[in-house]
């Protein structure tokens, strides 16, 4: 009889348990989040977004404009803005990062990554990592930049290759 009783208070309890743990890894992996500034980062994401949305909105739509014109091609470009902050923004993917860090990470890993950001070290790490995510970004561009030429010119080549090699077919009349 007592191990009964030992057997059905173990099933009620353990998922309780493991759901307190879920808890606490999903609070802790929140905490690393915040501190990693993951809504700030998003944010200059859609703001990226936005000028990218913005910019190929107004090149579809040249530029000899009514206001009018120009006003609703605005408007439609914060609705399109607005539906992708919706769907990609932080407010919707703050749950599914919650999800990913706490099904990649263990809790153990988790612990010692905060201890980590919380230290000197990672605090400096935090606090340049956008600057140097920048300046990384500017050296790739920079480098694709130099390599333009010859990729266009494997470009043209492959072009004068393929057009040897797989003629137009001839129209029939």
């Amino acid at each position: 009889m007592k191990r009964l009783v030992s057997l059905v208070l173990l099933v009620l309890f353990v998922p309780l348990a493991a759901r307190a743990d879920d808890a606490s890894k999903r609070a802790k992996v929140q905490e690393m989040l915040d501190m990693l500034h993951v809504d700030r980062t998003m944010a200059q994401v859609m703001e990226l977004v936005k000028q990218q949305t913005t910019s190929m909105t107004s090149h579809t739509m040249g530029t000899n404009l009514t206001p009018e014109q120009k006003t609703s091609i605005t408007d439609f470009q914060q609705k399109i803005f607005e539906f992708i902050e919706s769907q990609i923004g932080w407010k919707a993917m703050q749950p599914q990062y919650v999800d990913l860090y706490a099904s990649t990470f263990s809790e153990d890993e988790i612990d010692g990554m905060l201890v980590f950001y919380k230290s000197p070290a990672g605090q400096a790490m935090i606090a340049k990592m956008p600057e140097l995510t920048q300046k990384s970004m500017v050296m790739a561009q920079q480098k694709m930049v130099s390599l333009q030429p010859q990729i266009q010119q494997m470009i043209e080549d492959f072009a004068r290759s393929a057009a040897k090699q797989y003629p137009p077919p001839q129209k029939q009349n």
